[in-house]
């Protein structure tokens, strides 16, 4: 099922790429703060980076494939020893843009679907999953120069996954900001 949403995903963005009227690459670094407390307790919140290629499809809307990347050494609640963590998002959505990039301000909303891989390894063992997350993100860019901006957002991305017969949230809130030019 995940293989095939990430087919998909790539059939779609490649079906896209022939009506895109402007392209763009974006590179981003941020904040996570995971939504679980328990894994805060464990691995706090900290940086994180992030890229996206997107295409505008006209009339404010556009389509965006974006990866990212999490990682944190922690330490077992009962042990003390150390753990190892690291999240790596793989999604694509879509945004829709409420003014026009040729504004100084362009606040915009998007949503998206895709796969995030959690990897964690300790003295207990190593636990490797990928699961269907879902995100939804409230943005605004800032006119730098003709088709350069600065991009700020904040993401929310939930993702349930259950290694070891635990359930756990392994989304939360990014908070981010970046460099996005529009080719």
């Amino acid at each position: 099922m995940k293989r095939s949403l990430l087919t998909w995903l790539v059939i779609v963005l490649a079906s896209a790429m022939i009506y895109a009227q402007d392209f763009a690459l974006h590179l981003q670094a941020g904040y996570f703060i995971p939504k679980e407390e328990v894994f805060r307790d464990i691995y706090g919140s900290g940086f994180y980076l992030g890229g996206e290629a997107e295409m505008d499809l006209g009339r404010g809307f556009s389509l965006w494939a974006a990866a990212g990347y999490f990682s944190r050494q922690g330490e077992l609640s009962f042990t003390r020893e150390e753990t190892n963590l690291s999240i790596t998002p793989l999604e694509m959505g879509g945004r829709f843009y409420l003014t026009a990039k040729t504004h100084t301000f362009v606040p915009y909303l998007g949503a998206g679907v895709g796969v995030s891989r959690f990897e964690e390894s300790n003295v207990i063992g190593t636990v490797s999953e990928d699961e269907i997350s879902f995100s939804g993100q409230v943005g605004l860019l800032l006119k730098l120069k003709h088709r350069l901006f600065l991009d700020t957002r904040v993401l929310y991305r939930y993702c349930h996954i259950k290694p070891d017969e635990v359930e756990v949230d392994i989304g939360g809130m990014v908070i981010s900001a970046g460099v996005k030019y529009f080719f």
